[in-house]
């Protein structure tokens, strides 16, 4: 769920963040059965997406023991890729194999055994921190806003034109026209406004600071 969201309130691809769990998309409706037992299937499901020395894993089993998410860890750590381990046992298989392990203190659950309850809510809001953390650090938000939101219909055009306008404070006017100018781009927008430069200058900006807003206006200061 984490991983899917990100893609429209971030401007992120469907290659870019994604995720997988043992039996694959019928597991999400339907219990699987012996899929999360199995070592094969896992090395097989990060194989068929390429993983590489590029990607970061992020492995989650609330046991921190299910052979699934152990054995896709340890694909991806010999891949070259990152591993970061979440579970809710205290120095669990899966935190020891980790790169980064997470391991958050949740306490007995109210039913034993029951780890969709505390841990998987655990699990959502440790996901939200780092999806956050990165896109942040990424320079996918500006301010406090989200700026790559993208305009695909009314209701998202809208919430863009008012990012664009609290993050410039100027009007819901002059963000529309910029949004028309920026051809629908909401972080070219905001540079557009925040340096009153051309589009081929805030494009360039843009591009110096790998899409970076903050950055991008930095720069600008800082050449002028």
């Amino acid at each position: 769920m984490d991983a899917t969201e990100i893609q429209p309130t971030y401007g992120l691809t469907a290659e870019q963040t994604f995720g997988l769990i043992a039996g694959g998309e019928p597991a999400l409706t339907h219990t699987v059965k012996a899929a999360e037992d199995s070592i094969e299937l896992a090395q097989e499901d990060l194989a068929a997406v390429q993983l590489t020395a590029q990607d970061i894993v992020v492995a989650s089993a609330a046991s921190g023991q299910t052979p699934y998410t152990l054995a896709a860890l340890q694909y991806a750590q010999e891949k070259g890729a990152l591993g970061i381990g979440f579970s809710c046992v205290e120095d669990s298989p899966l935190a020891q194999l980790a790169n980064y392990p997470i391991t958050p203190v949740v306490g007995p659950e109210v039913i034993t055994g029951a780890t969709l309850l505390k841990a998987g809510t655990a699990e959502k809001m440790v996901l939200n921190m780092l999806s956050t953390g990165i896109m942040v650090k990424s320079g996918k938000v500006y301010q406090n806003l989200m700026i790559n939101v993208v305009p695909t219909n009314g209701k998202t055009f809208e919430r863009a034109k008012k990012i664009i306008a609290e993050a410039t404070q100027t009007s819901l006017l002059a963000a529309e026209r910029a949004l028309e100018r920026a051809n629908n781009h909401v972080p070219l927008a905001i540079v557009l406004i925040e340096t009153k430069g051309t589009i081929a200058e805030a494009k360039a900006l843009l591009a110096a600071t790998n899409g970076h807003v903050s950055q991008a206006v930095k720069l600008n200061d800082k050449q002028h």
